[in-house]
């Protein structure tokens, strides 16, 4: 007769429950990441908000601690609640990480905005707002902005970096980047060398919109970044893995985890045009991601649903093909191309 899972004693499968019992989450208003002592994990629920009907919004916290506490790097995942190949990446990488082996710590938050992520929207349904913008939140507001409160003050600013794991919408895809903010001369430098020791190959210079996390956590002095990978609301592995590669060498870049020493690449810097559809219809596609265009060519046409074109969408500079819309239909204002056109980095003109 075959058995249940773990239905044969042994060592293993004593092993197996050992470890499980010890990362069993403990519900709490507040981590006291101070008393968590050295060469262990623990996991913890960190408690939000009571809502209407009892249930309680709260978010997952995982601490993978070394043999000291500095340094700290923060990794998240989940903001949006259809972007989930950052989420099973920290996954693995919170069962694969030895704490005996760091010399720092890791603190994972696998999935920022659970509500969002049980409803596989990039919005909460809980309030309708994008929890990447509502940064640092408010202690008295709705949901989401209760939620940005509590991750930014109890644990985002335990950091010394921060690294925001972002995925394309369900209507798109992405090529692979990464992202800092150029114009904050406290934390500008230190991202971008980051970002270098990460592997990136793509670079972009950001200017974030007010409210999101990474802006508002760099404003705090603590330098970060936000990278996208894959989209289309799926997660691949390939793209998992690589999410996990970058991941392992920042943490490597940091000091926290021992490794040969690290060669940092030389990305392409670029800078982003979005083009958008100022009328709904028919999506139809020219040209594909990672594409090189140049200043005028056709990228798209819009058409009725006779198939009569009723908009052109042409490339308003020479670059490639970053992002691209892959629903066949569209509506007024929607976002059809991210253009990424190379940029250079100045350290000294970081405010432009």
């Amino acid at each position: 007769m075959v058995g249940p899972p773990f239905a044969r004693s042994g060592p293993q499968q004593l092993s197996v429950r050992k470890m499980l019992e010890q990362i069993q989450p403990e519900s709490v208003d507040v981590i006291d990441f101070e008393r968590i002592p050295d060469g262990v994990r623990r996991a913890y629920s960190l408690r939000v908000v009571r809502l209407a009907d009892g249930s309680v919004v709260s978010i997952p916290v995982n601490v993978v601690a070394g043999l000291s506490a500095r340094p700290c790097l923060v990794a998240v995942a989940g903001i949006h609640g259809d972007e989930g190949v950052g989420v099973e990446a920290l996954g693995d990488l919170w069962r694969e990480l030895d704490p005996a082996l760091l010399n720092g710590r890791l603190i994972i938050v696998p999935i920022a905005n659970t509500a969002a992520f049980a409803a596989d929207a990039r919005l909460s349904p809980l309030d309708g707002l994008d929890l990447n913008r509502v940064f640092p939140g408010s202690i008295h507001g709705s949901p989401s902005q209760q939620l940005a409160n509590r991750l930014f003050e109890r644990v985002l600013t335990k950091a010394d970096f921060l690294f925001s794991m972002h995925s394309w919408s369900k209507t798109g895809e992405v090529v692979p980047y990464v992202e800092f903010d150029h114009r904050n001369p406290r934390t500008a430098r230190t991202s971008f060398e980051a970002a270098c020791a990460a592997g990136f190959e793509i670079v972009r210079l950001s200017w974030w919109a007010t409210g999101l996390m990474t802006r508002v956590v760099n404003e705090a002095g603590i330098p970060g970044l936000e990278a996208e990978i894959g989209g289309l609301g799926v997660s691949r592995p390939e793209q998992k893995e690589t999410y996990k590669r970058h991941l392992r060498a920042l943490i490597k870049h940091l000091g926290i985890l021992p490794g040969s020493e690290i060669k940092p690449s030389t990305p392409r810097v670029v800078r982003h045009i979005d083009l958008f559809t100022s009328c709904g219809g028919v999506l139809r596609l020219l040209t594909e991601l990672a594409a090189p265009v140049h200043e005028g060519d056709l990228l798209a046409v819009i058409e009725d649903h006779h198939g009569n074109e009723i908009l052109r969408i042409v490339a308003t500079c020479a670059g490639f093909v970053g992002a691209i819309r892959r629903y066949t239909s569209v509506h007024p204002g929607d976002l059809v191309f991210r253009l990424f056109t190379d940029a250079t980095y100045d350290e000294q003109d970081c405010r432009t």
